[in-house]
């Protein structure tokens, strides 16, 4: 179902088919949505995985102890696009990116 990309319509969701015996989740794209839902489910102690959330803070395994990602968290990228520059040669770069939670998270990862 469409949670509208919705933490709290997630984490409802979560907890309503978990009663119906939904034990695992697929999704959320978004880290702010996957975050409360994997919240959510691993009270259950049930898997989320999830295949677009890039946020570094979902790698908390002690936070988030049933989540699994099929892409890599932000650190990883931006370290690894900060490493292919300087290796071109590039020493002078500047970082443009959305004034959001994950904005910020990634800049401050580079």
């Amino acid at each position: 179902r469409d949670c509208q990309a919705l933490p709290t319509v997630a984490v409802d969701l979560a907890v309503e088919w978990s009663k119906y015996g939904r034990h695992a989740f697929i999704g959320s794209l978004r880290s702010a949505v996957t975050g409360p839902l994997a919240l959510a489910a691993s009270i259950e102690s049930n898997p989320v995985i999830s295949y677009g959330s890039t946020a570094a803070t979902l790698s908390d395994r002690a936070s988030y102890p049933t989540l699994s990602r099929t892409v890599l968290n932000d650190a990883v990228v931006a370290d690894s696009m900060i490493r292919g520059l300087f290796a071109l040669g590039w020493t002078r770069m500047a970082i443009l990116f959305v004034d959001d939670t994950w904005g910020r998270n990634f800049v401050k990862d580079a």
